[in-house]
């Protein structure tokens, strides 16, 4: 047969090539391949790609080249010169693929190679070249690039190391061994690695199917295990992008908190799964359903990219979220200072990354002492640093607690915060577990209307700077006199005012008045603090000042009508000042007449503006509550007259304790 002859001509002709292009090869000095892809890697990147060390190859028909000490150059703005050194780097290239215009590496190794990945003050990655193809008026028709295909690649004992102005540190990926395969059935991939110092593996595979690839990989770490698989749509087939499903567990949050560099997380355990797809510029998770401990949660979520940044969608629903427990595995942070609020900076940086908008709905929500809220909802639209929580609000046992909210970090300077709450009719229990405290009255119906406004780099600054009008008002309840743990200052005070606590179970409440008006920071308690009890009724004045975080408040008692004995120790004044943290207190049991004339002039020279000038009223009004309402105490002139400011005050009381 004729055929026979043709085949051995043709295997002869191929033999004779490869025979030629071998020794042509081989006549040819290693160093030029580098030089030739250095000038390459210089046109396509405008960096310089260096080899210090020596070069050489093995020849075959997929020759073996290797370079010692490899270096690209970092951008001109960069930390250190080199974004990439390798100790060695070895590469196998097929021959034939060559003639048709196919780069085809069968083999890739890299010994110790050490990358960097960092940002400057404008948001700019080293990792964005100024490439030939990007200039102004480059030709659309330029010679198109080789096409690259990466048989076989393996890294032995790599660093990877990303730097972000905006981060606290820098990451650190350190691999120890990777390797990564591609075949016509697919990629795999395997890699042993350490994620800022956390031991992380992650085992992945591509396989080609019917009009897409589908992807199936596990990543795991100490505490934790995420397992996803899906399909990407090969191009110029119908499809967003990627679809597929995701399995979520966490059992140590501090390893994750390690992982992701942020402070130290103290959550119960998380098992989240639902339904990931991606589309233009954007990653949709559907389905989504999540255990956190006790709480639940299911919904939909979008992280979506814009010019402004990252833009996320959340719509939330729950079940049950047990608050209790989220707050009691939190760490609680003391300020050094021992002060109140935390002189921490809010993080405005991350508040004007946030774009989107929150619709949540939690329809159970349990807080301290066994107590549940029902009915929260929350609406919140995050733009460019403006943050409005409109409407939200909750039922605190049947009663609606309405709250509005606008935060304003645009400035990047400072927060302005204007808030606003309001409800009636309020278990004053229910209220006090939602704001974390204990040993609050049973039933109390409340009236709660506060607005607030005032702006600052912390808490500390924002309370320092506050301008706010308090209203409390609170109904007949019992107070179980053994719970309150308000410290040892405060218990004494209490004793004082009411000596009947040390042996009633309960005290009787028929009403409690807190009316405030803050300014600048000070607030100025005039006889608008009050309560009533069944043996006693007690009026407060005087000075709460958040700026330094101190106070000096003088109350007055007044025991019941027909009490009999009993209260012989009642004090006819009490005094709590010194720090919010620490009050002191200090008690008048003999009555002086001019007690608290006395005390407003220590005040002073303490320089604290507190009770001068009378502030504190001389005896305590038969409806103290309504007074303290109303701000009538005692007799008014007939003709109005403008009331001295805190500053005047101080500066008469000064005057007279030097006689002018």
């Amino acid at each position: 047969m004729r055929s026979k002859p043709l085949l051995i001509g043709i295997g002869i002709a191929v033999v004779l090539f490869i025979g030629v292009a071998l020794y042509a090869i081989s006549r040819v000095e290693p160093a030029d391949y580098f030089r030739l892809a250095a000038a390459v890697v210089k046109e396509q990147t405008g960096r310089e790609l260096r080899i210090q060390g020596e070069i050489g190859y093995s020849i075959s028909l997929v020759p073996t080249v290797t370079a010692e000490d490899v270096r690209f150059q970092n951008a001109a703005w960069g930390s250190r010169p080199d974004m990439l050194s390798a100790k060695r780097i070895e590469v196998e290239i097929a021959l034939l693929p060559l003639l048709r215009g196919k780069v085809d590496i069968r083999g890739l190794r890299l010994i110790e190679p050490d990358l960097l990945l960092e940002k400057n003050a404008q948001g700019t990655g080293n990792w964005t070249f100024e490439t030939a193809a990007s200039e102004p008026g480059a030709s659309p028709d330029a010679p198109r690039q080789p096409v690259l295909d990466i048989r076989h690649a393996e890294i032995e004992r790599g660093i990877v190391t990303y730097r972000d102005t905006e981060a606290a540190g820098p990451r650190q990926l350190t691999i120890a061994a990777l390797t990564m395969k591609s075949s016509s059935d697919g990629v795999h991939i395997d890699a042993d690695a350490q994620l800022n110092g956390v031991p992380l593996a992650l085992v992945a595979r591509m396989e080609q199917a019917t009009n897409a690839r589908t992807v199936d990989g596990t990543l795991s770490t100490a505490g934790l295990a995420l397992a996803a698989k899906g399909s990407i749509p090969q191009r110029g087939v119908a499809g967003s992008g990627l679809n597929g499903e995701f399995k979520l567990q966490v059992s140590d949050w501090a390893s994750v908190a390690k992982l992701a560099a942020i402070d130290a997380l103290q959550l119960p355990a998380l098992k989240a799964n639902g339904s990931l797809r991606s589309e233009d510029d954007a990653w949709v998770i559907d389905n989504l359903k999540a255990q956190l401990g006790k709480s639940n949660a299911s919904g939909r979520l979008r992280f979506g990219k814009t010019t402004a940044g990252m833009k996320i969608d959340a719509a939330l629903e729950s079940s049950f979220v047990d608050l209790a427990e989220l707050q009691g595995a939190a760490e609680k942070k003391r300020n050094p200072d021992n002060r109140i609020f935390s002189v921490d900076p809010f993080p405005l940086a991350a508040i004007k990354t946030l774009n989107g908008k929150l619709d949540a709905r939690i329809a159970r929500l349990a807080l301290r002492d066994g107590k549940v809220v029902e009915g929260l909802e929350l609406k919140v639209t995050a733009e460019q640093g403006r943050v409005n929580a409109d409407p939200a609000h909750l039922l605190v046992e049947g009663k609606a607690l309405r709250f509005r909210a606008k935060l304003d970090a645009s400035s990047g300077q400072r927060l302005a915060a204007d808030v606003a709450i309001d409800g009636n009719g309020i278990a004053l229990g229910a209220l006090g577990a939602l704001m974390n405290l204990s040993g609050t009255p049973q039933g109390s119906p409340t009236d709660i209307a506060i607005r607030f406004n005032g702006q600052g780099e912390s808490m500390r600054a924002l309370m320092a700077s506050a301008n706010a009008d308090v209203r409390i008002v609170v109904g007949p309840g019992r107070l179980r006199n053994r719970v309150i743990d308000w410290g040892s200052d405060v218990t004494e005070l209490l004793d004082a005012l009411n000596p009947a606590r040390k042996s009633d179970p309960y005290t009787e409440l028929k009403c409690a008045v807190v009316r405030l008006a803050i300014r600048q920071g000070i607030a100025r308690v005039d006889n608008s603090i009050a309560a009533e009890t069944g043996k006693v009724s007690v009026i407060a004045a005087g000075v709460i000042d958040f700026r330094n975080e101190t106070l000096d408040l003088g109350f007055r008692p007044k025991a019941a009508t027909g009490l009999g004995v009993g209260l012989g120790g009642l004090a006819s004044l009490g005094r709590l000042r010194g720090s919010l943290a620490h009050p002191k207190v200090a008690l008048d049991m003999g009555g002086a007449a001019k007690a608290a004339t006395q005390l407003g002039l220590a005040a002073a020279t303490g320089g604290l503006s507190l009770l001068a000038g009378g502030l504190l009223s001389d005896s305590v009004p038969d409806h103290a509550c309504q007074a303290a309402l109303t701000g009538v105490t005692r007799s008014r002139p007939s003709k109005p007259q403008a009331e001295p400011s805190i500053v005047e005050e101080v500066i008469g009381n000064m005057k007279k304790l030097f006689g002018r």
